[in-house]
């Protein structure tokens, strides 16, 4: 017995339909391979909008910088312009590392290149889970630092450890004190 044989008729004859081309002459399929042709209007609807979400928060960005740092200079005097350590200070760029930048960046894209056709998807893929999944973590825990001090009492011990990595014998980390 034939896989047509076991579908019944009705089944068959709408499958059947549905295979047959349409009024316009075109093949209508059933499964996802067909490929879509896209229209002039819908490809130029894709193209503007990827554009525009690329510029928008550039845009918007630079706009925030501008007048955050417009508010910090009107706001303070000459002696102290509002920067209260070096980690507060704009960073600045100057022409040699505007001339450097081109050199860098084209290493840069040339060194994934060759990583890319190196190593194996598997090991690409597995890499950047890795990545992702600790940035994902580092961002959750930032993310819930202020709930977690909230749920925890501020006689919470919050202590701060250091790990110190010594090679040696055991006798020699023994007689060592911090």
């Amino acid at each position: 017995m034939s896989e047509t044989e076991q579908i019944p008729e009705a089944v068959a004859a709408v499958l059947e339909a549905l295979n047959n081309t349409d009024s316009n002459g075109t093949e209508q399929a059933l499964n996802a391979t067909a490929k879509f042709v896209a229209s002039p209007e819908g490809t130029a609807l894709a193209y503007g909008s990827l554009v525009f979400m690329a510029l928008l928060p550039i845009y918007f960005g630079a706009l925030r910088s501008v007048t955050c740092s417009k508010s910090k200079e009107l706001g303070e005097n000459e002696y102290d312009s509002g920067f209260r350590n070096a980690s507060d200070m704009p960073e600045t760029i100057t022409s040699r590392d505007a001339a450097r930048f081109p050199i860098i960046a084209s290493c840069t894209l040339f060194g994934l290149y060759l990583f890319f056709k190196v190593f194996s998807q598997e090991y690409i893929n597995m890499l950047l889970s890795i990545y992702f999944f600790g940035l994902g973590v580092l961002a959750l825990s930032h993310i819930m630092s202020p709930l977690m001090s909230r749920i925890f009492p501020a006689s919470f011990p919050n202590k701060q450890f250091q790990l110190l990595f010594t090679q040696g014998s055991e006798e020699a980390k023994e007689g060592e004190t911090c």
